[in-house]
Order: structure tokens, then C-alpha cells, then sequence
């Protein structure tokens, strides 16, 4: 931005004040809605990144954060905090659009991060957080990091999809890794968290600690099971998948796996 020149008549020469955005002198952030498809978008060939801080964050009905990177540098990240709820949830009312934390790459530059931190994360009926390759680039990690308790719920309204954290690959890029820590975690309606292979890139690792507990209940009307797991149906290998917690529930059709169907 360019600065703020001031004339100053007593000492006769020009005073250059700079602006700056940041979150000097705020102490107390409030609440943040996306609704109606509404868009925060910084895709390009020169990608940049995404902040979003506040209270309770919601994005509903199709909204989206999200960053193609269509050149050949590494992307800027989508970076949320939440300090109280982080939720996502929902489709576009005519459920061609997926409410999204999304990032991608389409160039030969790496995809971007999306980092997430917050109390309590919901996951409800096809929300996503979602990192995609369709490229020779890497795609972009998923740190999500919640203190209280994680919870992916419920399917969307036609097509019966259910909500996701996933990193994935349709070509030559190498997917990102996953890395979820909170409390508590409770999948369940053929909810996922993992990566997952069609091309021939690599799956990066998925690794889950949740200090008290995790359940994986139950599958979604359209047979997918609740699950962590890093699978591919393409010439890409699947990865690790690391799981540690007090508790564990697998029930109804509740997995955790490392698979292959193909050749990877």
C-alpha cells in the first residue's frame, strides 16, 4: 500500500506515515459469517494467502475459501483461527457447490497449507476441508489443531455426500500430509479423514491424536464408511496412517486402513 505523505508547515518538509493492516491494539475478535456461496478467493498465477481470525467462524450454503495456484511458485495458505467454533456446513442451494476451506494446484508450483486452530471444530452434512493436486505439484498440507473436540456429521441434502478432511491427488503431485490433534474426535454418516490416490503421485501421511478418545461410527446412505485412512485406486502409493488415543470406537461399519485397489 502506499504510504500517507503528510506536509508539515512548521519544519517544511513531507512526513511519510506507512499504513499496515494488522491486529495491533484488538483485544477481543468477534464473530465471522460466510452464507449464500459467498467467496474469499486469492487464486492466481502469483497465489496468495488467506486469513481469518475470530470467535465463532461459520461458513454455510456453498461458501468457500480458496486458493487455485495456476503458476509455477508454491501457493500462499488458508490460515483460520477460531477461538471458540470453527463450522462448515452444507452445499449451495442447488448443491453444486461444497462449503469449503479448499486449496489446489493446477500449475507446476506447490499447492497451499490450510492451517486451522480453534476450540471446537464441526465438520456437518458434506462440509470439507480439502486439498487437491491436479498437477505436478505438490499438493498442500492439512494442519488442523483443536482443543476441545472435532465432529464430522451428517450427509448433504440430495446427493447424500458426507463431510471430509482429505488430502488428494489426480495426477503426478505428491498429495500433502494430514495431521489432526484435539481431544475428543467423532466421525460418524460415512464421514473421512485422510488422503487418497487416483493418479500416480503419492499419498502423504495421515496421523490422528486425539488425547481422550476417537469414534468412527456408522455409514452415509450412499454405503461409505466412517473412516481415517490413506487409500488409492490409482498407480500412486497410499500412505501411513498413525492413530493414537486413550479410546478408541470402531463400530457400524467404522474403519481405519491403509488400502490399495489397484496398482499402487
Amino acid at each position: 500500500m502506499e504510504p500517507n505523505i503528510i506536509w508539515s508547515e512548521k519544519k517544511d518538509f513531507y512526513l511519510y506515515q506507512e499504513f499496515k493492516f494488522d491486529y495491533h491494539g484488538v483485544s477481543n475478535f468477534q464473530d465471522i459469517e460466510l452464507l449464500e456461496a459467498s467467496l474469499i478467493d486469492t487464486s492466481g498465477i502469483n497465489s496468495g494467502s488467506i486469513q481469518v481470525k475470530g470467535k465463532n467462524i461459520t461458513l454455510e450454503d456453498g461458501s468457500l475459501l480458496w486458493i487455485q495456484n495456476q503458476g509455477f511458485q508454491a501457493s500462499g495458505n488458508i490460515n483460520v483461527s477460531a477461538s471458540e467454533l470453527l463450522k462448515i456446513r452444507g452445499n449451495s442451494a442447488n448443491e453444486n457447490i461444497t462449503t469449503s476451506l479448499w486449496t489446489e494446484t493446477v500449475g507446476l508450483g506447490d499447492g497451499g497449507d490450510i492451517n486451522v486452530s480453534s476450540q471446537k471444530l464441526l465438520l456437518q452434512d458434506n462440509g470439507h476441508i480439502i486439498s487437491y493436486t491436479y498437477s505436478p505439484g505438490k499438493g498442500g498440507n492439512l494442519n488442523i489443531k483443536v482443543s476441545d473436540s472435532v465432529k464430522l456429521v451428517g450427509v448433504s441434502s440430495i446427493e447424500k455426500h458426507s463431510s471430509t478432511i482429505n488430502a488428494v491427488n489426480y495426477s503426478s503431485g505428491d498429495t500433502g500430509f494430514v495431521k489432526l490433534e484435539t481431544k475428543q474426535l467423532s466421525i460418524s454418516d460415512g464421514s473421512f479423514i485422510g488422503s487418497a490416490v487416483i493418479g500416480s503421485g503419492n499419498a502423504g501421511d495421515v496421523m490422528v491424536n486425539s488425547s481422550e478418545s476417537i469414534e468412527a461410527i456408522g455409514i452415509s446412505p450412499i454405503f461409505q464408511p466412517s473412516a481415517i485412512s490413506s487409500t488409492t485406486i490409482g498407480s500412486g502409493d497410499a500412505a501411513n496412517v498413525i492413530v493414537n488415543t486413550k479410546r478408541m470406537t470402531l463400530q457400524n461399519g467404522g474403519t481405519i486402513d491403509s488400502s490399495t485397489s489397484i496398482t499402487g
